[in-house]
């Protein structure tokens, strides 16, 4: 270890993208963060079409595709299953999916000798993966970081508001236990806010990595009068859905009876369902765009109106990163760290979310006061940098 740089092993649901989705984002700043202070290989199964340019990470030694199949606790046989190395050849994993094809092995048969290579690596991070594929990665004698990102939604339920009645309340003890076994037997567990550091305080292994936005190409130093509304989002993201039904049904009208000829520009990942309600006048979408910046760049205001989810919303820290006034629900900001009126405009009624909304339309040095804050609180707590100190941290300690 004295005279190499250590080796990691990064298992990812998605290939890294600093402009993708959350996960996506999340993924290329952990990618990036351990390329500084070691060699990684990435394994991710791309779960949306269309990301095919690998991210030019230095330290990045080799990135491979597998379905990700390969890693259920299920009896299902390997026959069918593609495993593809996208740069590098993966002689090992195709020399073991092949055997257990032509031998007929179970996926755990299949499983247990791909575990084998975990020792290979000095470190493994696993993002995102389901706990249930954590276990049978724990206890092999190399460090595990695991990345839950945010606590499951029922968890989360139990753990601020305490466990349901019935059948539905005995599911999240189960879930629970299940859940909490694995973060012990992790040796490092990464969650994106202090909320969810807060939810797991009983466990000393959880640090809070924030969610990251890179450094976009140009943020706005000056304010202009405009009438641009944006909102961005995966479509096919159940809270990102309701988010849209409830903009549109409901505040955008409002919007309109308080500024006309106000404008609203829904940007996003095109949703895997004919979901989008019918888009009201001055209202256009834009599905998969090659870049968001030409979008930030004319809103004058970004709406994040969130009922419901857990983490922290990267359709907000992107907007502070440009300089560019939010107005979100209270439900948008948590996670977030930050005060409203200070950072960011926050109500949660139709018509309080239309007022904030286009009071920052009139009061521009109010918007810009905003918007200032909001971009320091970007800098100091979702900036590249931060993820790099708190990585760089832990691949000392655990390999110490």
């Amino acid at each position: 270890m004295e005279n190499r740089r250590p080796r990691v092993l990064f298992l990812s649901p998605c290939r890294p993208d600093r402009q993708g989705s959350g996960w996506e984002q999340r993924s290329y700043s952990l990618v990036k963060a351990y390329a500084e202070v070691a060699d990684v290989e990435l394994w991710y199964s791309d779960g949306r079409p269309g990301t095919t340019v690998a991210p030019q990470i230095p330290g990045l030694v080799s990135e491979h595709y597998y379905d990700v199949r390969d890693f259920e606790s299920t009896g299902r046989r390997l026959d069918g299953v593609v495993v593809r190395a996208v740069e590098h050849d993966l002689p090992f994993v195709r020399w073991t999916i092949d055997a257990a094809s032509r031998l007929g092995w179970s996926y755990s048969r299949a499983r247990e000798r791909l575990r084998d290579t975990i020792h290979d690596f000095d470190l493994v991070h696993v993002f995102h993966l389901p706990g249930s594929h954590v276990p049978w990665l724990c206890d092999r004698g190399v460090p595990l970081v695991w990345d839950v990102d945010e606590v499951p939604s029922p968890l989360r339920r139990a753990l601020e508001v305490g466990f349901e009645h019935g059948v539905a309340g005995l599911r999240q003890r189960s879930m629970l236990r299940r859940f909490e076994l694995q973060v012990r037997r992790s040796d490092r567990v990464f969650v994106s806010t202090p909320l969810e550091k807060r939810l797991l305080c009983r466990h000393g292994n959880v640090e809070c990595v924030a969610n990251v936005v890179q450094e976009p190409p140009a943020h706005r130093n000056e304010w202009s009068v405009g009438k641009e509304f944006l909102f961005v989002g995966n479509f096919s993201f159940p809270p990102n859905q309701d988010a849209v039904e409830f903009l549109l049904n409901q505040v955008w009208p409002q919007i309109v009876e308080l500024v006309p000829d106000s404008r609203l520009t829904l940007v996003g990942w095109r949703p895997t369902t004919d979901w989008m309600p019918p888009l009201p006048e001055g209202v256009e979408v834009i599905y998969d765009a090659a870049s968001i910046e030409p979008f930030y760049e004319r809103a004058t205001v970004c709406l994040a109106p969130i009922r419901f989810g857990g983490g922290s919303k990267i359709k907000i820290i992107e907007a502070f990163a440009r300089g560019v006034p939010v107005v979100a629900t209270t439900a948008a900001a948590v996670g977030l760290e930050v005060s409203g009126g200070v950072h960011i405009a926050l109500a949660d009624t139709p018509r309080g979310l239309a007022e904030a909304a286009t009071d920052l339309l009139r009061d521009t040095r109010r918007a810009a006061a905003l918007a200032r804050a909001a971009r320091a609180h970007y800098l100091s707590h979702h900036s590249q940098d931060a993820v790099d100190v708190a990585v760089a941290r832990t691949v000392q300690e655990l390999l110490s």
